[in-house]
């Protein structure tokens, strides 16, 4: 802060007054002698190539030689009036390097990628353990035409520069400051426990590995930069990181409907978008393929997640005690330097959960969806069973993919892949067929005829056939899965159990109408059958957004009418 406020300072004095670099250079000179290689050098050595010029490798002719004057290969420039500063002074970025810039291609490019002006060895590496100002003076073009000519002279502005900029500096700000053997002492503490933390990480990755634990980190290149930048918890690495907590499943079956909405979404201007369907259809299979997933499922959790990936990232207060991680990471992402990212937000059923009021109290959480970030540099897609809580994180009902069942083919696919041998391609079909191509229900049937030698695709139809009982207890076996939650059941039956009881709990009369419908076969109910189906429940369980009661019976029809289509909407 104490250099760019001096720089600022000497900048607008050299904009109102010029500066006096040169004539205060000549005035020391001239009273010390043998010092001519100080002294500003003949216009005619100054000589800007064209990029396409390139002094010859072998050659130990001089430029004006091997190079040639003429003006097809320079690049002619008009000398300075007395408007001018002479020598100007450039403001801006400084590339540092470990060797010379000799390559005026890679010159230009980087000046007009990056906005380089200049490029310097000195300083190479300094600006990863403490921030400096760099002062250069311009000796050459950074091409292959080296010109030692310059160098005296360069060095000496920039010690003139340098003086002028000092002058600037109040004696007790450079007091306040501490000392550079501090500062570096400091640093190489700093390094000690860098390298600690690197090694204790990278045991922790091949520990992961090892293990097969649920939380896979792709750490490697987080350790390379920290390793490369040597500061601990001041430097953010802003490479990609991996963090899902599972891994993905080699039998995976592209869905290309999904797959290409999905793809199109991230790809567009969009910042939020969502996968919305019954429990066991497929949903986080797909999400699983993409970055940064975060279990919504319960507040915890959530938490949780932000923790693992705050960690990853290496936030800085991130182990303080009452720090708010979740506002932690949403802060950070929400930061225009960051690195694009993607969140999949995986789970995200329950509304009371992602929007719980807070009553206005000032101790009362806020809902975890307050701590989703909003900004153009990143990307949320969020896996969920509710239409409604879907709308809700989106804001956007157009940002909603509809996941249905597999298609045959697809199912098929994905059952042979499962068992991996030869399966009868008639029976297979039955099979995937019987069970509704649901992707859940097929890795269910799957993995218990796979553990069984004896049981074959025919004889599991058999069972599935011979009862609703028998059926149901096949259907509730739950064989794990690496690739769903600890405590999340694998079992269809159940998955679509919690979702019931889900709708139970936030809309009760859409769950006596699923009931009532329960009792037709799955396809072509008759409407006028359902109606009436809420008589006799109870008032006191409807919202408080019901249609009040009106005596009119007109009014009362079309109110059922609205509770229908309201209900069948939730279902």
């Amino acid at each position: 802060m104490v250099l760019r406020t001096a720089l600022s300072t000497l900048r607008s004095l050299y904009e109102m007054k010029g500066h006096k670099l040169v004539n205060d250079v000549n005035k020391k000179l001239e009273k010390i002698k043998k010092r001519s290689k100080y002294r500003r050098p003949a216009l005619i050595s100054d000589r800007l190539y064209r990029p396409d010029v390139v002094h010859p490798t072998n050659s130990s002719d001089g430029c004006d030689v091997a190079c040639g004057n003429d003006a097809i290969c320079l690049i002619v420039r008009h000398e300075r009036d007395e408007e001018e500063d002479d020598p100007a002074i450039h403001y801006g970025l400084i590339a540092s390097g470990n060797q010379l810039m000799k390559d005026a291609r890679i010159r230009d490019k980087l000046a007009a990628e990056r906005g380089v002006l200049c490029f310097e060895m000195e300083a190479a590496g300094l600006m990863n353990h403490f921030p400096c100002l760099v002062i250069r003076g311009i000796c050459d073009y950074s091409d292959s035409h080296k010109n030692k000519e310059w160098q005296g002279f360069a060095a000496m502005m920039a010690a003139a520069y340098a003086k002028d900029l000092l002058f600037e500096i109040p004696p007790n700000s450079v007091e306040a400051e501490k000392p550079i053997l501090e500062v570096l002492n400091t640093i190489q503490e700093g390094l000690h426990g860098l390298r600690q933390t690197a090694d204790e990480t990278k045991m922790a990755v091949e520990t992961i590995h090892s293990n097969q634990t649920i939380l896979l980190v792709d750490i490697q290149q987080g350790v390379q930069n920290l390793k490369s930048h040597k500061a601990e918890d001041l430097f953010i690495a802003r490479n990609p990181h991996f963090v899902v907590p599972f891994p993905s499943d080699p039998d995976f079956v592209n869905r290309p409907d999904i797959w290409t909405w999905t793809e199109m979404r991230y790809a567009g201007s969009e910042k939020r978008f969502a996968l919305v369907g019954l429990g066991g259809l497929g949903k986080s299979q797909v999400a699983i393929q993409f970055a940064h997933q975060v279990n919504a499922s319960t507040k915890a959790t959530f938490e949780d997640s932000y923790r693992s990936i705050a960690e990853v990232l290496a936030l800085p207060r991130r182990h303080d005690p009452g720090v708010n991680v979740l506002a932690l990471l949403r802060d950070w992402l929400q930061k225009e330097d960051v690195s694009p990212w993607l969140m999949i937000v995986d789970n995200a059923d329950d509304i009371e959960i992602l929007f719980s009021k807070t009553n206005g109290q000032k101790d009362q959480p806020m809902p975890i969806a307050s701590y989703l970030p909003k900004t153009d540099n990143g990307k949320i897609l969020v896996t969920s069973r509710s239409w409604d809580a879907a709308e809700k994180l989106t804001g956007n009902g157009k940002m909603i993919f509809r996941v249905l069942t597999m298609e045959e083919a697809q199912a098929l696919q994905l059952l042979q892949n499962k068992l991996n041998q030869d399966v009868d391609e008639d029976d297979a079909l039955r099979l995937v067929h019987t069970l509704g191509c649901i992707p859940l229900a097929v890795n269910q049937a799957a993995a218990y005829i796979h553990k069984r030698s004896r049981v074959t695709i025919q004889s599991y139809l058999d069972e599935l056939q011979k009862s609703e009982k028998r059926k149901g207890t096949l259907l509730l076996s739950d064989r794990g899965d690496i690739r769903r939650y600890d405590g999340v059941s694998n079992s269809v039956v159940l998955t679509w159990q919690l979702t019931f009881e889900q709708i139970k709990r936030e809309q009760p009369r859409a769950a006596n109408l699923l009931s009532l419908m329960s009792y037709f076969h799955a396809q072509n109910i008759p409407e006028y059958m359902l109606h009436g189906y809420n008589s006799g429940f109870g008032n006191a369980e409807e919202s408080d957004d019901d249609v009040d009661d009106v005596d009119d019976d007109d009014d009362d029809d079309d109110d059922d009418d609205g509770d229908l289509e309201d209900d069948l909407d939730v279902l």
